[in-house]
């Protein structure tokens, strides 16, 4: 990957659940990215100007190292000389088009990048926090660092930096941007307030996911596939108000064959889904039968 490319994070397992004690792994999603470019139109850069005085307010607060370190003059100074970030990056998609800007700005206006993956994960959260209110900062770190993000269960940290898995997978686009927030907040509140509902997540889906990321590093395909099933299943029967109406019988089609398996891409509810299939040309035929076209998917 080029030094000033920034790609889209997909987050391969983990949504929802990492917030309930499962393991999560994310990669980064080279297809699609963003770099600095420059241009007479100011109009590219969006809401850089409002970040720059969110970022002095974060500076002035005397926040963890990282931020503190913020060259805010320099990036007013190149914005002003034109500076944007060009992106392909679908926004609200849940592939992390804010974390690429994010990792984009901190490698380059940053002072002080001597930080642990902790504290660099928590920085880069703050930043973004500009975005989304809050923010767990994995998106940028997976930008950021251009490799897999392993959160283990004990909130720990690891990166892979060499990551084989012989699965292949793909998008579904949606073609119906959402709001990772208002995802969240529900699905939080159905576990907050019914213990049945969070029982069956923390005792059944979250195993799940933790079986299917040791499935994904040890590169057992038929074992992943198998739990794939599991988690494509559970998120079937409940999480469906996260699943697209238009969708909802194409997972059901991946269900009841043996030929790909649906599930959600981060929190759901419109962007892209993700999909593993046994052969990628098999795939391919059968989602074109009902209609349904999908994105080759490299990490």
């Amino acid at each position: 990957m080029p030094p000033n490319f920034y790609p889209a994070k997909l987050l391969l397992f983990g949504e929802h659940t990492v917030v309930r004690g499962s393991q999560a792994l994310a990669v980064p999603l080279s297809k699609y990215g963003g770099s600095w470019q420059r241009s007479a139109d100011k109009s590219r850069q969006y809401d850089l100007p409002k970040l720059v005085d969110y970022l002095k307010k974060l500076v002035a607060q005397k926040p963890p190292s990282g931020v503190g370190g913020f060259d805010t003059e320099g990036l007013s100074a190149a914005l002003s000389d034109g500076l944007y970030f060009e992106s392909n990056i679908p926004r609200g998609y849940g592939v992390g088009s804010s974390g690429a800007l994010v990792a984009a700005i901190f490698d380059r206006f940053c002072l002080d990048k001597t930080l642990t993956i902790n504290d660099l994960k928590n920085v880069l959260g703050l930043i973004e926090s500009f975005f989304h209110g809050a923010s767990s900062g994995l998106d940028p770190l997976v930008s950021y660092l251009k490799q897999t993000v392993l959160i283990k269960s004990d909130k720990t940290i690891e990166t892979l930096s060499k990551v084989k898995n012989d699965l292949p997978m793909f998008l579904i686009d949606t073609r119906q941007p959402r709001k990772t927030e208002l995802l969240v907040k529900l699905f939080a509140d159905k576990c907050n307030t019914t213990p049945q509902y969070n029982s069956l997540i923390e005792n059944e889906l979250v195993p799940f996911v933790d079986d299917a990321i040791t499935a994904f590093l040890t590169n057992q395909t038929d074992a992943l596939f198998d739990t794939l099933h599991q988690i494509s299943f559970f998120q079937q029967r409940f999480l469906p108000e996260m699943i697209p109406m238009a969708f909802k019988n194409l997972w059901l089609e991946g269900l009841a064959g043996d030929v790909f398996k649906l599930k959600l891409c981060g929190a759901g509810g419109g962007g892209f889904i993700l999909g593993f299939a046994k052969n990628l040309a098999t795939a391919k035929a059968e989602l074109a039968r009902s209609g349904f076209s999908l994105i080759e998917c490299h990490t």
